[in-house]
């Protein structure tokens, strides 16, 4: 008599994906708690730390709906992370700036990042390490989603 196994959930590559996302998720989070931004804030001091850019271009790379970048805009300068500057190309325009004080917070952001990363990556050696990354950037591309 033979039996079948249960299928469960984490034989499914897709919901590895999404749990591991998750626990990443939870320690991207704890790890900027110290910096006073979050992921998603991080995510747009990036762009911005490669020059200003207007709120719509940020949004579109940063994949995030008008509404939700004008709260992470308004947030970050509160901080005094960003400033909002009108265009030199265009004065009807507004342009996000980081300023010295973001850019310190997001080099500050990035080395934490990297440190929790080793962390939460060490049961991997540097073979698997960079093989899980090519994987991960072949799907990522694969599926055109912004970073």
């Amino acid at each position: 008599m033979t039996s079948k196994r249960h299928a469960t959930m984490e034989d499914f590559t897709g919901f590895l994906i999404y749990r591991i996302g998750t626990d990443v998720a939870r320690v991207i989070e704890r790890t900027l708690a110290p910096t006073g931004i979050s992921g998603r804030e991080l995510r747009v001091l990036s762009f911005l730390s490669a020059g200003e850019l207007s709120q719509r271009e940020l949004g579109t790379k940063a994949g995030l709906d008008r509404t939700t970048m004008v709260a992470v805009v308004d947030h970050l300068e509160e901080l005094g992370h960003v400033d909002r500057r009108r265009s030199t190309e265009d004065r009807r325009k507004y342009v996000i700036v980081v300023t010295s004080k973001g850019r310190t917070t997001y080099n500050d952001a990035v080395k934490r990042l990297a440190k929790a990363e080793g962390d939460y990556l060490r049961s991997l050696d540097a073979s698997q390490r960079n093989a899980l990354h090519d994987t991960l950037r072949t799907l990522h591309a694969a599926h055109q989603i912004d970073c």
